[in-house]
């Protein structure tokens, strides 16, 4: 399948320890906040009339996913590893990525939001320029940072600080996700490309959890 905006290469893990399938997890997410950008800009010229809100509201998600991942990263995983003196700059390499998309992911914010209240008129070619607007280097950053939390990398760390900072990683996703169960869930697992990645390695949901997600939460927003 090919995308408007090109998926992260997914790194090879060496086991299944978390300090070896970090990086491709994190390239997951990566990749399912891409095919999120691609069927946003895709798709934003052909919205039928009546249908704005609610594409509106999908966009939402977007910018609710990349903001919860982002202060994710910033309050619980940058801490720990600018701990090690050489790994420090790449910290701060990656938070000063974040800010580079800042002003352009607010204006693409602050549209979507407004469509989606209603205090804005919905027009695909100003959503397609407002995506151009922080594109780039939210794509640069995805794929930047991989190598920064390489196997190698993080095998550096103490392995009970890393493993400390991956189950609260995990504890904020999980909670993220639950407090959307019937939006932020479903739109996180339809995002997923099962051909990519097997149903049970990424993400670390439970399997009748997964399928509720993509099947039946669905129902409470068709749309």
């Amino acid at each position: 399948m090919t995308f408007t905006f090109p998926l992260v290469p997914l790194p090879e893990a060496p086991s299944t320890r978390p300090f070896d399938t970090c990086a491709r997890d994190m390239a997951n997410a990566h990749n399912m906040m891409i095919q999120a950008l691609c069927r946003i800009y895709d798709l934003a010229p052909v919205v039928k009339q009546g249908d704005e809100v609610a594409f509106a509201r999908y966009a939402s998600l977007f910018v609710k996913m990349v903001k919860h991942h982002h202060d994710m990263e910033e309050d619980i995983m940058f801490p720990v590893l600018s701990t090690l003196p050489s790994h420090k700059h790449s910290v701060e390499h990656n938070i000063e990525q974040h800010r580079l998309f800042d002003v352009g992911f607010h204006k693409f914010k602050t549209y979507v939001d407004e469509v989606a209240d209603g205090k804005a008129k919905y027009h695909g070619a100003e959503l397609r320029k407002l995506v151009k607007g922080f594109a780039n280097e939210l794509l640069e950053h995805f794929n930047d940072e991989i190598a920064t939390i390489a196997p190698e990398v993080l095998a550096q760390y103490d392995a009970e600080h890393i493993n400390t900072m991956l189950r609260d990683v995990g504890r904020s996703v999980a909670q993220f996700n639950r407090a959307g169960f019937t939006t932020m869930l479903p739109f996180t697992l339809t995002l997923l490309d099962f051909s990519r990645t097997p149903k049970l390695e990424f993400p670390p949901i439970p399997a009748p959890v997964v399928f509720i997600g993509r099947h039946v939460a669905t129902f409470r927003h068709p749309s």
